[in-house]
């Protein structure tokens, strides 16, 4: 008998169960925020303030108090992840991207601000779940597309890891 490798599979549309407010029927949310390992130790690096040694106390708690606006406007369904979208944008058409971007935020002592960004699955195989896969962060413009390309490299990877365990 020849084992076969289960591979993640996203919900379609990615980015559905997001933008569509899916309730029980006393009004709580039925999306839920589940982590893998890495990106749980990630968060806890963020509320730690040690993420990105780049980043200053003050960028990881205005980094925190957007992504966990983001966070809970998903569990509820009112976020839309769309191409360029300003919140949220599907990647490759497997996972999705929260992005907690910080209006008017400028880089200290003359360097380009860090943009943080959480990777996401919606496993089609778990009906309600929303799996945090990876929280990095990257360079804001041309200059960070290698750290954004390898942190969705990354993220890809780990939802297939998590398919398979």
């Amino acid at each position: 008998m020849q084992l076969v490798e289960r591979r993640y599979e996203p919900a379609r549309p990615v980015g559905a169960r997001c933008g569509f407010a899916r309730i029980y029927d006393d009004g709580r949310p039925r999306n839920e925020w589940n982590w893998v390992s890495e990106a749980r130790s990630e968060m806890d690096s963020l509320w730690d303030n040690t993420l990105d040694p780049l980043m200053s106390e003050t960028e990881h708690a205005d980094a925190r108090e957007k992504l966990t606006q983001l966070l809970q406007k998903a569990k509820n369904g009112t976020l839309i992840v769309e191409v360029g979208g300003k919140e949220a944008v599907p990647i490759q058409w497997i996972i999705a991207e929260l992005k907690p971007f910080i209006e008017g935020r400028r880089g200290l002592f003359g360097r380009a601000p860090r943009l943080m960004r959480l990777y996401f699955g919606e496993p089609a195989a778990r009906e309600q779940m929303l799996l945090a896969l990876h929280l990095a962060n990257k360079t804001n413009g041309d200059e960070g597309s290698e750290e954004q390309d390898q942190a969705i490299a990354e993220s890809i990877a780990r939802a297939h890891r998590w398919a398979a365990a």
